[in-house]
């Protein structure tokens, strides 16, 4: 589940409460504190371009529109990224959020 802010670029909140991975690692995928850290990250940059992405190491991560994926769970991770790269693109949420944002849907 994701939530996003009114005027369509921020993340208000993601919630993975059903998955199938393993516990320990994985697993991290529902940890409300993991899940946090997406709150208030830019989805997309000043273009409509969707910038959003999970790092390795947050040293790396651009903080407006990413974060520090799950170490040691990269199949998770890029799970993770996948969901974003579908659902707000083209093919998902994108034209919708896009025509939101131009003020063609109220």
């Amino acid at each position: 589940m994701f939530s996003v802010a009114l005027e369509g670029n921020t993340i208000k909140c993601i919630n993975y409460s059903d998955h199938g991975v393993t516990a320990v690692l994985g697993g991290e995928i529902a940890n409300l504190r993991w899940q946090a850290q997406f709150v208030d990250k830019k989805l997309f940059d000043e273009q409509g371009t969707q910038k959003f992405k999970l790092y390795k190491g947050s040293s790396a991560a651009d903080k407006e529109h990413g974060v520090d994926g799950l170490s040691g769970a990269t199949l998770t991770s890029n799970g993770v990224q996948g969901s974003f790269d579908y659902w707000f693109s083209q093919n998902g949420f994108g034209p919708f959020l896009a025509k939101f944002k131009a003020g063609e849907i109220k």
